[in-house]
């Protein structure tokens, strides 16, 4: 707390939004961008669902071959995870072997420099063109030849009814 004070006190008055993005997401204090980086999982405050076993990527991987059987079998198929964190799910729904598995292509949107240093130890980044390294938001990087449709998951619990 005495982070903030200091901060206030060098700064002067913070708006809500700065103090908000400064809480969550600053390198060395911020809940989800420093500190322990345990956030969504077991020693951490809370638990996210792809956090407490592999069961919820296996479901995933079996909706995740439901939509690209619905998009005609399309090569790249991609999904896009935004909020990744550690990459935990995108390790679980590989690690079920999807069928759609040689068409995935898996991108992790993750704003935490922390979390992003995490995806290279917790998935299979081969072969190393299929495969980007971490990079910030403000990155520009070029599209890949040949791009399919395009799954966005925005939270860890994705309508998986109809759509």
């Amino acid at each position: 707390m005495t982070g903030f004070v200091d901060r206030a006190d060098r700064e002067g008055p913070l708006p809500y939004s700065a103090f908000v993005e400064w809480a969550l997401y600053d390198d060395e204090i911020g809940f989800y961008g420093g500190g322990s980086g345990s956030a969504g999982r077991r020693e951490g405050d809370f638990l996210t669902s792809p956090e407490v076993g592999p069961l919820f990527g296996a479901v995933l991987a079996r909706a995740v071959d439901g939509w690209w059987r619905a998009l005609g079998e399309p090569d790249p198929f991609v999904v896009v995870e935004a909020g990744a964190g550690p990459g935990t799910l995108a390790r679980t729904v590989l690690v079920a072997g999807p069928d759609c598995g040689p068409a995935l292509r898996w991108v992790l949107v993750e704003r935490s420099a922390r979390q992003r240093e995490r995806h290279a130890a917790h998935l299979p980044l081969t072969p190393a063109e299929m495969a980007f390294g971490p990079e910030d938001a403000d990155s520009d990087r070029p599209q890949p030849a040949g791009r399919g449709p395009l799954v966005v998951s925005l939270g860890e619990l994705p309508r998986l009814g109809a759509p």
